[in-house]
């Protein structure tokens, strides 16, 4: 069987991904995955407990190693990574925003010496709206 060599192919299979960019969006509208995901969490945690999951996550941090990661960091993570950040700007206020108005609108009990129990009021304050705001809560 004649096969091309790795090179010539590896350039066709990126080629090819580039000019899939549109079809790739495409196929994302209108896919329910988040529902299919939610429903398949049984087989996801058993896929994940599993003794094959781990050797295959140990054996392919082995081969890619601190090199791997580093060079995918300075070629394609350092690119895109103040891009990716901006565009979750909104996404990142209006998450944050819940748990920023709850602390602007906080009564802090008076601030205590150093360790003394009215500052760990004030903390307790603090983390007891921060809780409420994760769980809707109070």
């Amino acid at each position: 069987m004649k096969i091309k060599d790795v090179g010539t192919l590896g350039k066709k299979w990126s080629m090819r991904a580039q000019a899939a960019v549109a079809d790739y969006t495409a196929g994302a509208q209108g896919a329910l995955q988040a529902d299919a995901a939610i429903a398949a969490v049984g087989t996801w945690q058993q896929a994940v407990a599993s003794p094959n999951a781990a050797k295959s996550y140990t054996t392919n941090l082995a081969k890619s190693g601190d090199a791997g990661w580093l060079a995918g960091v300075q070629t394609k993570g350092a690119a895109r990574y103040g891009p990716g950040v901006a565009a979750g700007q909104n996404k990142w206020q209006a998450g944050v925003q819940p748990y920023l108005s709850a602390l602007s609108s906080l009564a802090l009990p008076p601030r205590g010496l150093k360790r003394s129990p009215q500052n760990m009021a004030r903390v307790q304050a603090v983390v007891t709206a921060m809780a409420n705001v994760k769980t809707g809560g109070a």
